[in-house]
């Protein structure tokens, strides 16, 4: 009999329940015997304790909420054949913070993780025009492709094109 992907997800969702339980009885435990029983007020290792469990929970809410979108698409020169190692960069225009990356086998390139704003995406490769686009807006989950042609020449020579992405 063949596990579908239900069964599947059933048993990760199981133990990833089990693990939650068996960290939290880890936090539970020392935190019980930090709490005197002679009616005093819990003691600081309880209150540091507390208090350090809701700033890490705090900290990973306001990751899991960060406004993130992604960019790819693939190099290609004039004649339609993929252009491998060409290096593609995604400088964002109100930070001035670069990302940069290679494509790849296929040509292509993807940009993840990409914090939502204004972009311009440059291409540059020996033997070919440097590329660069301008305009480039990255919304909320945002699943952008932008396509490059490059065009034969030198990377002194710019082919520069303002536009938004599809």
């Amino acid at each position: 009999m063949r596990a579908t992907s239900a069964d599947i997800y059933r048993t990760r969702k199981r133990k990833s329940v089990r693990t939650g339980i068996y960290l939290l009885q880890c936090i539970v435990k020392p935190a019980k015997a930090a709490i005197p029983t002679n009616g005093s007020h819990p003691s600081r290792g309880l209150v540091f304790l507390v208090a350090v469990c809701l700033l890490i929970g705090c900290l990973l809410r306001v990751e899991a909420q960060q406004a993130t979108a992604q960019l790819t698409g693939t190099v290609r020169d004039v004649s339609g054949a993929v252009v491998v190692g060409a290096k593609v960069t995604l400088k964002n225009i109100e930070t001035n913070v670069a990302r940069a990356m290679t494509s790849d086998r296929d040509g292509d390139y993807l940009f993840t993780l990409v914090p939502i704003g204004s972009y311009e995406l440059s291409v540059e490769q020996q033997g070919f025009n440097k590329y660069l686009r301008r305009g480039i807006t990255l919304q909320i989950n945002q699943n952008a492709r932008l396509d490059v042609t490059l065009e034969v020449g030198t990377t002194s020579q710019i082919i520069e094109v303002t536009g938004d992405v599809t």
